[in-house]
């Protein structure tokens, strides 16, 4: 998971990564306001607590799908300096605060942790149990137990002499780097990619033939 690069305190004057400037004429003009609006907020709610991050997040996912295709990434690193990965973080902590309104009493690292989408929910249900029975997890905890859920979930079972599946192995491994690449996306890419069936894979080897 992309570190999510926060001043240790709130001040009058963020700290941010430098980065190029970026060029807001690409933008039509109403966007390029708001863009530039939404810049101004966040820069304004840059400190450690978590919820300045889940704002950061709405902010973020506010203004996303305004932007042309590309753009968003571009205007993230220029404004931010951080990585599409690293808006995605805040992104997935606004949409599980948004889903259980609980989660924001976590410390921002357990957050940012438990918001991820490979996260099963069974980890988040456990969580939120203990949060309601008044004993809230800390952050390490939390991510201890995430790892300790992983292997249980992920690993192919096993039974006697296992033998070698190098097309499930590539499977796996396809579907974690989705997961990956495309972070609070996955949930809408896994809609369509159901609802497609197995047209999906007729269509992705027409549109990357080299790959095929």
């Amino acid at each position: 998971m992309a570190t999510i690069t926060l001043p240790k305190k709130k001040t009058s004057a963020p700290v941010i990564n430098p980065a190029p400037a970026f060029s807001y004429a690409v933008l039509p003009a109403d966007v390029a306001e708001d863009a530039k609006m939404t810049a101004d907020a966040i820069r304004a709610e840059l400190h450690t607590s978590a919820v300045a991050a889940v704002d950061i997040g709405k902010h973020l996912h506010d203004i996303k799908d305004k932007f042309p295709h590309g753009q968003f990434g571009a205007w993230v690193s220029a404004e931010f300096g951080w990585s599409h990965r690293t808006a995605n973080d805040f992104m997935n902590m606004h949409r599980l605060v948004k889903e259980q309104g609980e989660f924001i009493d976590l410390p921002l690292k357990a957050l940012r942790a438990l918001s991820a989408p490979s996260v099963p929910e069974s980890v988040k249900q456990a969580v939120l149990d203990k949060i309601e029975n008044g004993k809230a997890p800390d952050a390490d905890s939390i991510i201890a137990s995430i790892k300790q859920d992983k292997p249980a979930k992920d690993a192919p079972k096993t039974t006697g002499k296992a033998k070698a599946d190098p097309a499930k192995d590539a499977a796996l491994e396809a579907v974690g780097l989705l997961i990956k690449r495309l972070g609070s996306d996955y949930a809408e890419f896994s809609k369509l990619f159901r609802k497609a069936g197995p047209v999906f894979a007729k269509e992705l080897r027409k549109a990357v033939p080299a790959h095929a």
